[in-house]
């Protein structure tokens, strides 16, 4: 009878068990483990090695150039990047997987939010390009991987999570610089180079790490997609033709203003901002912590809108998508202690970032 009742036992507690490690085992490869090695066949094709000279350089003969960096391929001529990569670049070189190469020119450079479009001059003939996501769909936490050039070696995978995301001061397209922290490992020549989720798609562009030793420290960072592209594919609006700085009450003081605005730090010539009449900053200082141009104009007011807190920012975003191209922006700006009204009119409608494949 014990052995009969033993054998029973077994039997009820055996077969849930081979039940439980049979769903185990059948669950989909997606919730073991991201396929990496499927992922970096089908994107790296997408991925740019970027080699510049400088005058120097070339003055030298050195026509190889001394610089190296990343990038990824957005149309089949156009090219994203970091604008440190390409800053002060007398030639640019750009490289694919498949043995391409290009020449390339800078046609917009944001300092303010590390971005940059390179032109090459002439389209590939068979463009592998990517898909741009959002880091609003990727939690803290989720696997992201960087292809890139770390101290020029071509098209190395490196694979981490993206460990936070924060907002900057700085202002490009409208709004306040987005930046998404990562402990994928970084180093030089990985800059530029995009930063993809899970998916496959493109979220951030390599910017910068933070560092002791001058290697990589487990801290880096990327300019989010969003601001990218707002700030380099709306470069023929109002929002694309100034940087600023959003100022802090206690920087506000400092400069003895009356109330927080932008500080003017860049005006593009030629752009709707420079044709109002905006100015831009000259004086180098540190105000607190933060390094900034000072001496040029501060807005307070667009449109009647107050630019005093980061909310602030998605009305005026929304405000310049209603803005026809025959109307314009009033602002009231700061300039040496007296208040100045400008206008400066609509050159293009703005248009809002879309990850691709979104409805």
């Amino acid at each position: 009878n014990n052995l009969g009742k033993s054998l029973i036992m077994r039997q009820h507690i055996g077969i849930p068990l081979i039940i439980f490690l049979l769903g185990f085992f059948w669950l989909p490869t997606s919730a073991h483990a991201v396929d990496y090695a499927a992922l970096y066949k089908e994107l790296s094709p997408s991925v740019v090695t970027i080699r510049t000279a400088s005058v120097r350089d070339v003055a030298r003969g050195n026509f190889k150039g001394s610089g190296v960096g990343s990038g990824f391929l957005v149309k089949d001529d156009l090219v994203m990047t970091a604008a440190h990569v390409v800053d002060g670049a007398h030639v640019i070189h750009i490289s694919f997987k498949d043995g391409k190469r290009f020449q390339a020119e800078v046609i917009s450079s944001i300092a303010s939010s590390d971005v940059a479009l390179l032109r090459m001059n002439k389209p590939h003939p068979e463009p592998v390009l990517v898909e741009l996501g959002s880091d609003l769909d990727v939690a803290v936490g989720e696997p992201v991987f960087v292809i890139g050039a770390p101290f020029g070696i071509e098209y190395t995978l490196s694979i981490g999570h993206l460990s936070g995301k924060s907002t900057r001061s700085l202002m490009a397209g409208g709004a306040p610089v987005r930046l998404l922290q990562t402990d994928t490992a970084i180093n030089p020549g990985n800059s530029g180079g995009p930063m993809f989720n899970q998916k496959g798609e493109v979220i951030g562009v390599v910017s910068f790490i933070l560092t002791k030793s001058g290697g990589f420290n487990g801290v880096g960072f990327a300019t989010s997609m969003e601001t990218a592209h707002d700030a380099l594919m709306n470069s023929s609006g109002f929002w694309a033709g100034f940087e600023g700085v959003l100022l802090t009450e206690d920087q506000a003081r400092a400069l003895n203003l009356p109330e927080v605005g932008i500080l003017v730090q860049r005006v593009v010539s030629g752009s709707a901002a420079a044709a109002s009449g905006l100015k831009a900053g000259t004086i180098p200082a540190k105000v607190g912590n933060q390094d900034l141009l000072l001496g040029g104009d501060v807005i307070m007011e667009i449109n009647g809108l107050v630019c005093a807190e980061p909310h602030d920012f998605r009305e005026l975003s929304e405000a310049a998508r209603d803005t026809r191209e025959d109307h314009g922006y009033a602002m009231r700006v700061m300039r040496r202690g007296q208040e100045k009204m400008l206008v400066a009119i609509a050159e293009a409608e703005f248009k809002p970032y879309v990850p691709s494949g979104a409805n």
